[in-house]
């Protein structure tokens, strides 16, 4: 099997080919900021490149599925599904959040996979021997906080994933002015001990790469199935509620009497 994989959930964009029989892996990671749309399909030329594969190769098109930037994972996912569009291949997607905790499988305790979220929150998720311990999370460091003093007891916690060295400095915030409060509450005896994934902002394509060639019918996608988001964007928001708009006193219109 020959996977070809793409993941465009934050500012490191990497895009992998993983052929199984005979083994071959090869890796693209750049930062490419807010340039994906720009930069991906030169970066898949260059891997595919490098490989001496043709596209009509590919077994299967992967990407990830979310959460992480809007713009980012639409424009994978639109390129995976162009791509396929002109081969046999199907498409595939992987939740980003697991596709991160992939690299860290081995760890044996607690794996945090962390995307930068902003607004300064987090979209996070728990995992440990391989399973989910949370779903897909869009929050703040003090509701991530609160799920890892739920599901941790000693064992070591590992923070992997693009905003893990943001996050780790986020929490100890939090706990450290949670413990400086005058009267602190029972949970803030101890702060956990956390680690940051050495290889944190890593390729997430090879991950993605490696669950697809493992178990390919788990991630296959349909052509109406779309990005995970896990929150509104803002023009969502701005259009399902609207904003309230104060009028300048200038533009009002005065209101007519019963009288006039």
């Amino acid at each position: 099997m020959t996977v070809l994989a793409m993941d465009c959930a934050s500012e490191l964009m990497s895009v992998c080919l993983l052929r199984v029989d005979p083994p071959m892996r090869v890796v693209l990671r750049l930062d490419a900021g807010l340039t994906h749309g720009a930069r991906l399909i030169p970066a898949i030329e260059s891997v595919l490149a490098s490989a001496g594969v043709d596209l009509p190769e590919i077994d299967v098109i992967a990407c990830t599925r979310g959460p992480g930037s809007f713009t980012g994972l639409r424009i994978a996912m639109s390129t995976a599904k162009g791509l396929t569009a002109s081969t046999e291949a199907p498409t595939a997607a992987v939740p980003s959040l697991e596709a991160i905790a992939h690299s860290a499988r081995f760890w044996p305790g607690v794996v945090i996979s962390a995307i930068d979220a902003r607004k300064k929150r987090f979209y996070a998720a728990l995992f440990a021997d391989g399973q989910r311990l949370t779903p897909d999370l869009d929050a703040a460091p003090a509701a991530v906080a609160r799920f890892i003093e739920q599901h941790t007891t000693e064992r070591p916690i590992l923070l992997t994933g693009p905003a893990a060295e943001l996050l780790s400095q986020a929490l100890h915030h939090h706990w450290e002015a949670r413990n400086a409060a005058p009267a602190p509450s029972m949970d803030a005896r101890t702060v956990p001990e956390l680690v940051v994934d050495v290889r944190a902002r890593g390729s997430v394509a090879e991950a993605v790469a490696e669950l697809v060639s493992q178990a390919p019918a788990r991630y296959l996608l349909s052509e109406d199935e779309g990005p995970i988001y896990v929150r509104d964007s803002d023009a969502e928001i701005g259009v399902t509620t609207p904003r309230p708009r104060t009028v300048p006193e200038w533009a009002r219109t005065p209101r007519r009497s019963d009288d006039s």
